[in-house]
């Protein structure tokens, strides 16, 4: 679903601890806080300030940690600031300072005591989430850190100096260097038990052993310009994003033993995540490891079941593109980033479960059909086209999206298209009336178009179909059909024959106004013009626009001017007074 609000590109996103909230982020600093059971607005405006490059989520989900990053607009300011935000009073408690360059990337310790952040500065920074204060300063790097985390009670960080460090928080001295072979390293995830992954430009993932200082090898990947790497939480997954749309994920114990087995091995995924249409930017773990939400520059926040490798969910996020994101500590809540908002999100258990799909389907299928019908009555036709596109994608037993399709495609005058999707109606429709509708547009359009060929071989085949049938609806669909244009190729007798019997079972309005059509056609002008008005009686508001149009060349027929013009402007005025408005029910404006 689409949610407004967003000016610029998202780059972060988190779920909170409860698992009930949604945050985006980005250029501006603008949080905004969403709620999904009501979609449509943000519940509040929580924050206003630079570029958010990075977040992250306090354990116990009190509180979020926004990193400033490097603001690419024209006089964004200086602000190498890592803040944190109270969650429930929306309210910014801490600044921390003390970076000298932009910030990339921040992780709070998983007991929340404390939080990392590293930066274009070169340096890594420990700070006590509490207080605010700097605890340590970690130097050692030759280049900009690209990302920090903590492997149990020892910071970790990846540089584009081709390394990546270990540090004791305790002193702040780096214990572990492991080397790169000068390859930049830009993406990182790390185990409580010591087992890092790094990943470098070159689309190679190095697996390493910091509590024995070991290399334990390597998975050489086809995806280069990796992004982003992240372990669930139980360590036993692992989930990869770069600039290809497919998301990577690896069962850990069976990786690490065909790594055990050689020491650089082909890339072998456990699974793919197939959903995106542009680089995965940024990912996310639930608490119970099930889910996996992620961003990408097609603008698109996605939520998936990792064991089935399907879509539960998506969303558009910015108007540009969603970098990072993250889970609530819940589960349920999910925050994410951008480069101008910071946007927060309840999603409810239908909202993000796998186990009820068609609830997500029932969802999608509300908001298209409501998309539709607002695109109708502004006469955005291409709108429309998009929205009956996914309904008929979401809903493919169901003709009738085609068949409303069809009716945008013809208001653009897009008339091969339109006639495609009826045609399709008309072999997939069990319903004799529906095909009948489908037979009179494409008569219609036909010869509104002047195809009189087409609009005769429209009508035979309608005739031969239905001139036997004993449902009057679909008989006076055919009758009116035939009579729309002087040379249908169907006998106007036989039209009138039929007409005057859907006149005499008398089951439907309408059916008169067919039958004075007919009447004209067969050259019976003055009982044509008797039928029509006994039409204008039984609709008791004045009659139909088919009524005073036929009514209209009656009289100019009988050389009576001023009675012609008179139902013609009638005519005239009520489709003006419409705006040759199409209809967005399930019914055909025939006029």
């Amino acid at each position: 679903r689409k949610l407004p609000g967003h000016n610029g590109f998202t780059v972060d996103a988190v779920f909170s601890p409860d698992g009930q909230m949604i945050a985006t982020g980005g250029a501006d600093g603008v949080v905004r806080i969403w709620d999904l059971t009501i979609p449509t607005q943000p519940r509040e405006t929580v924050l206003s300030g630079p570029f958010i490059a990075d977040i992250s989520f306090h354990p116990d989900g009190s509180l979020l940690a926004l990193a400033n990053g490097k603001n690419t607009a024209k006089g964004g300011r200086n602000d190498f600031t890592l803040r944190l935000w109270d969650v429930n009073s929306q309210q910014i408690t801490k600044a921390m300072t003390g970076h000298t360059d932009w910030l990339t990337s921040v992780e709070f310790h998983p007991d929340g005591r404390s939080l990392a952040s590293g930066s274009l500065d070169k340096t890594v920074r420990l700070w006590n989430s509490d207080t605010g204060e700097l605890q340590t300063t970690f130097v050692g790097h030759d280049d900009a850190v690209t990302s920090v985390a903590f492997a149990s009670d020892e910071v970790v960080s990846a540089s584009r100096d081709g390394t990546v460090r270990v540090w004791s928080a305790s002193d702040g001295k780096q214990r572990l260097c492991f080397s790169h072979q000068g390859q930049p390293v830009v993406a990182l995830a790390a185990r409580a038990d010591g087992l890092i992954v790094s990943a470098t430009e070159s689309g190679t993932l190095w697996f390493w052993e910091s509590t024995h200082g070991t290399s334990r090898g390597q998975i050489k990947t086809n995806c280069k310009g990796l992004a982003c790497l992240e372990f669930s939480p139980d360590g036993k997954t692992l989930a990869m994003g770069s600039e290809h749309p497919e998301i990577h994920v690896w069962n850990i114990d069976s990786t690490l033993m065909r790594i055990n087995e050689s020491s650089v091995i082909d890339s072998q995924f456990h699974q793919h995540l197939i959903g995106h249409t542009g680089p995965v930017t940024g990912m996310s773990f639930s608490s119970d490891g099930k889910r996996l939400v992620s961003t990408s520059d097609d603008r698109f926040v996605k939520c998936w079941d990792v064991a089935m490798g399907q879509e539960i969910f998506g969303f558009a996020g910015g108007v540009n593109l969603d970098t990072k994101v993250a889970f609530c500590p819940d589960g349920i809540g999910l925050f994410h980033t951008g480069y101008s908002t910071i946007t927060r999100w309840q999603a409810t258990s239908t909202a993000m479960s796998r186990e009820q799909p068609e609830e997500v389907t029932k969802r999608n299928v509300a908001w298209h059909t409501k998309g539709w019908q607002r695109a109708v009555d502004g006469r955005n036709w291409h709108a429309a086209i998009f929205h009956r596109s996914h309904l008929s994608a979401l809903e493919p037993d169901e003709p009738r999206h085609l068949a409303f399709r069809g009716v945008a495609y013809a208001e653009l005058g897009r008339w091969d298209e339109a006639a495609a999707d009826w045609e399709v109606c008309i072999e997939r429709s069990d319903s004799p009336g529906d095909v009948a509708e489908m037979y009179f547009r494409l008569a219609l359009m036909n010869a509104l178009r002047r195809d009189m060929i087409g609009y005769r071989q429209s009508c035979q085949e309608m005739w031969e179909s239905f001139r036997d049938s004993q449902d009057h609806h679909v008989a006076n669909i055919l009758a009116w059909t035939c009579c729309l244009v002087s040379d249908s190729g169907i006998s106007s007798a036989e039209c009138v024959t039929l007409a005057r019997h859907c006149v005499e079972v008398g089951k439907f309005r309408g059916s008169r106004n067919t039958c004075g059509g007919c009447l004209y056609r067969d050259h019976q002008v003055d009982e044509a013009i008797k039928m029509l008005h006994a039409s204008m009686e039984e609709q008791g508001n004045g009659g139909w626009p088919q009524d005073w149009a036929f009514l209209a060349i009656c009289h100019l027929e009988k050389g009576e001017r001023e009675a012609a013009i008179e139902y013609l402007t009638r005519a005239t005025a009520w489709l003006q007074n419409q705006g040759r408005r199409a209809e967005g029910s399930e019914q055909v404006d025939s006029s």
